[in-house]
């Protein structure tokens, strides 16, 4: 009887591990398709409830109903065969990043990512962008596998990563190399505003590469570390939280980006989906532009409409420290991000 008793104890708590560990599984059919889009919202990083960062493990409730709106991007993805570079991505889906990068002899238009899905794993595989009006395209050396399935709580994944880009007759060369590192990092509820889950998962990613720019003028290695925290659900093929930003330390994290799904918004002028132009923001002082921003001569102004200092093209840093506190404008190119200056 006693035997019984252990091996019923054992069968109830092999069924409850197996239930936790089975809350949601995430795979191809969980990824997005061509025609799929999902109209984001951002919040500021001091939204952020209190200690959101350490609710990892099962049966999570993360509550961020109290998010409020500051604007709105659209990602929308398309067959490759509705894009000028099928060619290149034939049955892939692409992604529209920008609508021109770059500035004097060397600019870029009509940007777009471009990805497959299989059924192990969800993969970047290149860029299409054009050149002097002709399409041409940068593929990846070895694929970033964004995610790897099926996507499971508990689950863990290291892969490597290299994108060579370069404009024909050398006058430029970005090579972005580096591991991601993937952590299924707990499951359960998430509240935004205007949308909640009961079966989410959490995905942390941790992203350390190196952008090595050659240009002209010589080149330089561009270390960069970046953590995402992704919140997946089978309802949805999109992320409905992403929350970008860079580590500070051990454990610690700064936030740069927020995105969010609302279905409730009311539509509102778009702003680029990649909105991020740089980071930490808020900033005391220096502060560092995104791997695509570099490609851009950044300048800084007012709030009242004037320019108060302009970079050369592929400046990585900005130091700040000279302004008061305050808001500022940080143009890139077409597109732009208000900046919040602390001070010192």
């Amino acid at each position: 009887m006693q035997e019984i008793k252990r091996f019923g104890a054992w069968a109830v708590g092999a069924v409850l591990s197996f239930s936790l560990q089975a809350q949601l599984s995430i795979g191809r059919t969980n990824m997005p398709k061509a025609g799929d889009s999902m109209r984001y919202s951002t919040a500021l990083p001091t939204a952020l409830p209190s200690g959101w960062s350490s609710k990892v493990g099962a049966s999570q409730i993360w509550d961020f109903s109290t998010f409020s709106q500051q604007s709105q991007s659209l990602v929308e993805y398309k067959s490759s065969l509705q894009t000028p570079y099928a060619f290149y991505f034939f049955g892939q889906i692409g992604l529209k990043t920008a609508d021109s990068l770059g500035a004097g002899p060397i600019q870029f238009q009509n940007i777009y990512n471009f990805y497959s899905v299989s059924n192990s794993a969800f993969r970047a595989e290149g860029i299409g962008y054009s050149f002097s009006g002709f399409p041409l395209a940068a593929n990846y050396e070895d694929e970033d596998e964004i995610y790897q399935f099926p996507l499971e709580y508990g689950d863990k994944d290291t892969s490597t990563f290299r994108f060579v880009f370069e404009v024909p007759g050398n006058a430029f060369r970005l090579v972005q190399e580096g591991v991601r590192m993937n952590d299924v990092a707990g499951y359960g509820t998430i509240k935004l505003p205007g949308y909640a889950s009961t079966n989410a998962l959490l995905v942390k990613s941790n992203i350390i590469e190196t952008d090595t720019l050659t240009t002209q003028f010589g080149q330089i290695p561009l270390p960069r570390n970046q953590v995402t925290y992704k919140w997946l659900t089978a309802d949805q093929r999109l992320p409905v939280l992403e929350i970008s930003g860079t580590p500070t330390g051990p454990g610690g994290f700064t936030a740069t980006q927020i995105r969010y799904y609302n279905p409730n918004a009311a539509a509102v002028a778009l702003v680029p989906s990649s909105l991020t132009l740089a980071y930490p923001n808020p900033s005391s002082g220096t502060i560092s532009l995104g791997s695509m921003a570099i490609l851009h001569e950044p300048e800084i102004w007012s709030m009242a409409g004037q320019c108060l200092a302009k970079w050369p093209m592929g400046t990585r840093q900005l130091d700040l420290s000279q302004w008061a506190s305050g808001l500022y404008l940080l143009k890139c190119g077409g597109v732009q991000q208000q900046i919040c200056l602390l001070g010192q």
